[in-house]
C-alpha cells in the first residue's frame, strides 16, 4: 500500500530517530569503555563491538606521551680514574702483542701525568706521536695533535714537519682503501 507524504516522514523521523538513540547508546557505552583504558572497534561483518585494552597517555610537559624516566646520578670519579673496558679481543688481528704493550705503557704514563696534575710535556709528545706513526695509527696522531693545541703544547719543527708528512700519505693511503 502506498503510504501519504505526512505518514512517510512521519515513519522516516522514527527511524532517525531509532538510529540516533542508539547511536547514542553506543557512543555512551564507548565513552565508558574509554574511560576505563578500553578501545571499541566495530566489526564490518555484523553490528558486534569488541572492547580491546589500550595504552592510556598521561599528560607531560611538552604534550600526550610517557614521562620520561630520570637518569641516574653519574659518579664523581674523574675519567682517568675510571676502570675501562678491554676490547683486545675484539682488535687482537689487528693489534700485536708488543704494540698493546707499548701503548698500555704510554696510557699509564699520560695517566701517571694526569694523577699528578701535570700538562703532558713536548718530550712525552715526541714519544707518543713517534709511537703512534710506527703503528700508522692516523686517528691517533690526529687526536694527539688535536689534544696538544688545546693543552698549548707547542711543537718544534721537526716534529710538526713530520706529523704533516706523516698525515698526508696516511690520507692517501686512506682513501686508497
Amino acid at each position: 500500500p502506498e503510504l501519504s507524504k505526512p505518514s512517510l516522514q512521519l515513519r522516516r523521523v522514527k527511524m532517525a530517530s531509532k538510529a540516533l538513540a542508539t547511536a547514542s547508546r553506543a557512543a555512551f557505552r564507548f565513552g565508558q569503555r574509554a574511560a576505563a583504558g578500553q578501545s571499541c572497534v566495530h566489526n564490518a561483518s555484523s553490528v558486534s563491538y569488541r572492547f580491546s585494552p589500550v595504552l592510556l597517555h598521561s599528560r607531560t610537559l611538552f604534550g600526550f606521551g610517557t614521562p620520561a624516566p630520570e637518569l641516574p646520578a653519574q659518579m664523581e670519579v674523574p675519567w682517568y680514574k675510571r676502570k675501562p673496558e678491554d676490547d683486545y679481543a675484539q682488535h687482537a688481528p689487528t693489534i700485536t702483542a708488543e704494540e698493546r704493550q707499548e701503548r698500555i705503557a704510554m696510557t699509564d704514563e699520560i695517566l701517571a701525568c694526569h694523577e699528578n696534575g701535570s700538562v703532558p710535556d713536548l718530550d712525552l709528545y715526541n714519544r707518543l706521536i713517534n709511537m703512534l706513526i710506527k703503528w700508522n695509527d692516523r686517528e691517533g696522531v690526529l687526536n694527539a695533535r688535536n689534544l696538544a693545541v688545546e693543552l698549548d703544547v707547542e711543537f718544534d719543527d721537526a716534529l710538526t714537519t713530520k706529523v704533516e708528512e706523516y698525515l698526508a700519505v696516511a690520507e692517501k693511503e686512506a682513501w686508497r682503501v
